[in-house]
């Protein structure tokens, strides 16, 4: 609970900071910003490895194959890391940018999701009687 309210805090120290700046020195402001999102992020690395670790054993105990886990963590992955970059760039105002991060984003999921598509629609077409 304490590591919640430390990035709460230094996010709203960030958020004041960042517009006292931008009225001074916007140009810093902007590295305020993506520094202090990589901070904040740097808090978040022991919950993640913890919430990695508890998925796994959850998936160890209900017998779930190992590729089936390994493209859920990519999958999250891939949506983390694009959500960040593009907020990034939506707080600096490259709205076209951010735009084709989410695509690219997407598109990455949706390469990731085509195996799985093919194995369930096999399987499926294997109880089908023809």
């Amino acid at each position: 609970m304490t590591q919640i309210v430390q990035i709460v805090g230094i996010g709203l120290v960030l958020t004041v900071l960042v517009i006292v700046m931008q009225e001074q020195r916007g140009d810093w402001a902007e590295l305020v910003r993506i520094g202090g999102g990589v901070l904040m992020l740097l808090f978040l690395v022991a919950p993640l490895i913890k919430v990695v670790n508890d998925v796994t054993r959850i998936a160890v105990l209900a017998s779930i194959p190992g590729v089936y886990l390994g493209l859920l963590f990519k999958v999250l992955g891939i949506a983390y890391l694009t959500t960040f970059a593009a907020r990034i760039a939506y707080d600096s105002g490259e709205s076209g940018i951010a735009a084709r991060l989410e695509l690219a984003g997407k598109l990455f999921i949706l390469l990731l999701a085509v195996p799985l598509i093919a194995s369930v629609t096999d399987a499926l077409l294997k109880l089908v009687p023809s």
